[in-house]
């Protein structure tokens, strides 16, 4: 049993570790596929501030997420042309993605809707951030860096997820 409890507190320092190294760190060029099949990069975005929403059709806590936190934040921020929401589906079946898209229990038509082009969870942007638990949410200062990546997206509160986005607004 205390071997157990060493080697998961060792993974989740390890954990820590990983996203704290990142933060304040550039943000990898990406591209990521819209439902038109036009790219996006994150260069596109330069001067904002980036919100960026991981989840998968299927994902009871990508959907209450969305539906329960996010949807407000992005009600307030939308107004302001200086946040963008781009929310990235990991579905790996184009029609099973545009579904949940039209759907609306894991994104709005609002947002920038992308996926990661049928790679699924083995996207650069995943594989980067070794992105693991869904929903996760990263933050992106105006300057391209990372300002927080959340990876237990549903122990945060509204409030704090905002207040993670009016710090770098």
């Amino acid at each position: 049993m205390k071997q157990v409890i060493i080697v998961f507190v060792t993974w989740v320092i390890g954990l820590l570790q990983v996203q704290g190294q990142q933060v304040g760190k550039p943000v990898p060029a990406f591209r990521l596929e819209d439902s038109e099949g036009h790219f996006i990069n994150l260069a596109d975005f330069e001067g904002k501030v980036v919100v960026i929403d991981i989840w998968y059709t299927g994902c009871s806590s990508c959907a209450y997420f969305y539906q329960h936190v996010l949807s407000g934040i992005e009600n307030e921020f939308l107004s302001k042309n200086e946040v963008v929401f781009i929310s990235v589906s990991t579905d790996k079946d184009r029609k099973c993605w545009l579904k949940s898209v039209a759907g609306g229990n894991y994104t709005s038509s609002k947002l920038i809707n992308v996926y990661t082009g049928g790679k699924g969870f083995q996207h650069a942007l995943l594989t980067f951030y070794d992105v693991e638990r869904f929903p996760y949410l990263l933050i992106i200062d105006k300057k391209g860096n990372l300002h927080a990546a959340i990876d237990t997206v549903n122990h945060y509160s509204t409030e704090q997820i905002t207040q993670l986005i009016k710090d770098v607004h």
